[in-house]
């Protein structure tokens, strides 16, 4: 038998070394060289490097970091270290930043790694990790991981990860995580991934650390995978399910761009509340016959520079216990439901803040509530907010704003909705006030500091021996996200006063109200801070006469409105051969339904 005995002391462990049994005294500190760090391995699975007594097919490997260099849109002032078992480079192995001893069977070589498996319960150590001009394969392989991942905006600890301009496709493959921060596949650079019938999943510990995310609703410690830089990223005939905060996440975007088809996606569990995918910057999203199933939101858009899209296409499904699509401070972005579904137990959709166009076409919207489009009042407190102040909505009254414009809708700051060739059954109702300006800043007693936003540096991938940290991990720095050194931005946030909507009826019908309203919370919430998260977006809408939320509505191409309850409006365009079936009154008298345009004080009531 072969054996090695570390006795207490420090340790220079300078060349990788097998055998049969290792014993690593409990005082016992090993060391690697300078930029080089230590991986257990027993048995083909990884270990972070802790005193104890290990055999069978034992090995201490020394392996270089990785360093993955600048790129602006994550805001990656400094290079970052990254762990890897298996690191490729311009189509080549680079031997002394891979730990061999960590990839168990199957056949490994500079374009492709075929039925392998990947075990490990190390913090930050990824599996796979392709950059440069290559084309690699990944067929009918197993990564099993536990532990934290640092930072997931770069791939740290990811399955697979590829940057540069490496493109990577994966088949018939398993990743399955345990973890938290931590992805099972990282797309950044100006990589193309493409994943194939695989089955991937993130089930994370209860260990609350996604805090910094809590004004936009969501909980948990993971987001599945992973979309940054300008990549590309295709999931074809895939099982994605977690149970975190989110499934197929985009962070740091430049011009990125996902496409999922034929695929199911899944976030669950009593400790989750999240969304399926998250678009974020100016990227596009297609969902081309896939089911989102979620607990939450299954797509979220905040999209940037009037270049963020989410496109549901060819029978994909949006369903789960709570909503469909949240729009937050969207910037110009554009969601269209095509010949696809949304059915959620509360609205369907949820726009706050949002300059977004919304087209359904041939789309099928059914809500819990009734509410189709429910355009409130913004309640996100932003990345640093310690918690937001809605007591205003408990009796008070919006005021007109002087000069404004309630006729029609301004695309570069209002919102719009599309209904064509569909028929829909349910309310689109807008509650935007000028209110939030009331909102109190004075934190409620009892609501706890907030820690500080540090960047991730450096220091994030240069752990020693991988014993791992003892903190959660950072969120970005926002501060440098907003001023930047490179061109991604975040989009504004805090109370921005009313909208106007414009919803359009195209060869369609609509049995509901259109209108504006009031919002209210549950009784007795008068703030919400990260422990009441679910009670953002949470509120109740009535029709109301509008005061600075215009509502402005188009009757086009045969379409029908048969009103249910009463509606408020502040134009309605009705068009030849289209009908209403309301009582309509205009400043309070009423009025024959003809084509053309009303303007005034208009309510339309059910007959």
């Amino acid at each position: 038998m072969i054996e090695k005995i570390f006795g207490s002391g420090t340790h220079l462990v300078d060349e990788t070394l097998t055998c049969e049994h290792l014993v690593i005294a409990a005082d016992a500190r090993l060391e690697a060289p300078e930029h080089r760090y230590l991986v257990l391995t027993v048995d083909g699975n990884s270990h972070p490097v802790v005193p104890g007594e290990y055999q069978g097919e034992v090995a201490l490997s020394v392996a270089e970091y990785y360093v993955e260099e600048v790129y602006p849109s994550v805001n990656r002032g400094a290079p970052i270290d990254l762990e890897t078992a298996l690191t490729v480079k311009d189509g080549t192995i680079v031997p002394e930043q891979s730990v061999p001893a960590a990839l168990h069977g199957g056949k490994i070589t500079g374009s492709s790694a075929s039925e392998f498996y990947m075990g490990t319960d190390r913090e930050n150590f990824g599996g796979i990790l392709v950059d440069g001009d290559s084309d690699y394969t990944v067929n009918n392989a197993r990564i099993e991981m536990s532990g934290m991942g640092l930072n997931d905006f770069v791939g740290m600890g990811a399955g697979v990860a590829a940057l540069g301009n490496a493109r990577v496709t994966i088949n018939d493959s398993d990743i399955h995580l345990t973890s938290v921060t931590r992805c099972a596949v990282h797309a950044g650079g100006k990589s193309v991934v493409t994943a194939n019938n695989c089955r991937m999943s993130n089930y994370s510990p209860d260990a609350e650390l996604g805090n910094w995310s809590w004004g936009i609703s969501v909980r948990g410690t993971n987001r599945l995978c992973q979309l940054a830089d300008d990549a590309e990223v295709h999931y074809n005939g895939c099982e994605l399910t977690s149970n975190g905060w989110g499934v197929l996440s985009v962070d740091g975007s430049n011009y990125a761009k996902m496409f999922v088809k034929d695929s199911i996606l899944t976030l669950s569990g009593p400790r989750s509340h999240g969304y399926g995918v998250f678009c974020i910057g100016p990227t596009p999203i297609s969902l081309d016959h896939s089911v989102i199933d979620v607990n939450g939101f299954p797509v979220m858009m905040m999209s940037m520079e009037r270049r963020g899209s989410v496109t549901l296409k060819n029978g994909s499904l949006l369903t789960g216990r709570r909503y469909g699509v949240h729009l937050t401070s969207d910037d110009g972005g554009t969601l269209l439901v095509q010949d696809s579904a949304i059915r959620t137990d509360k609205s369907a959709i949820v726009a706050k803040n949002a300059n977004t166009n919304i087209i359904l076409k041939n789309a099928q919207v059914e809500a819990g509530n009734g509410v189709l489009v429910q355009m409130m009042d913004t309640d996100d407190p932003g990345l640093a907010g310690d918690f937001i102040d809605v007591s205003m909505y408990a009796g008070m009254e919006d005021e007109y704003i002087p000069g404004r414009n309630l006729t029609s809708a301004d695309p570069m700051t209002d919102m719009f909705v599309t209904v064509q060739d569909s028929d829909l059954v349910g309310d689109i109702l807008n509650s935007s006030t000028n209110l939030p300006r009331l909102a109190s800043k004075e934190k409620p007693a009892g609501i706890p500091k907030r820690p500080g936003i540090v960047p991730p540096g450096r220091l994030a991938g240069s752990i020693p021996s991988g014993d791992g940290p003892v903190a959660p991990p950072p969120p970005p720095n926002v501060e440098s996200m907003k001023g930047g050194d490179g061109p991604m931005m975040m989009p504004k946030m805090g109370p921005p006063g009313p909208k106007n909507l414009q919803v359009v009826l195209d060869a369609s019908t609509l049995t509901g109200a259109i209108s504006a309203a009031k919002q209210r919370y549950r009784e007795g919430i008068t703030y919400i801070d990260e422990t009441t998260r679910e009670e953002l977006c949470n509120v109740t809408q009535t029709p109301a006469p509008a005061i600075n939320n215009g509502v402005i509505a188009v009757l086009k191409n045969g379409a029908v409105w048969t009103a249910k309850g009463t509606s408020f409006l502040t134009a309605l365009t009705v068009g030849e051969g289209c009908t209403l079936l309301g009582k309509l009154l205009v400043d309070g008298v009423e009025t024959d339904v003809v084509p053309g345009t009303y303007t005034g004080r208009l309510t339309v009531a059910e007959i």
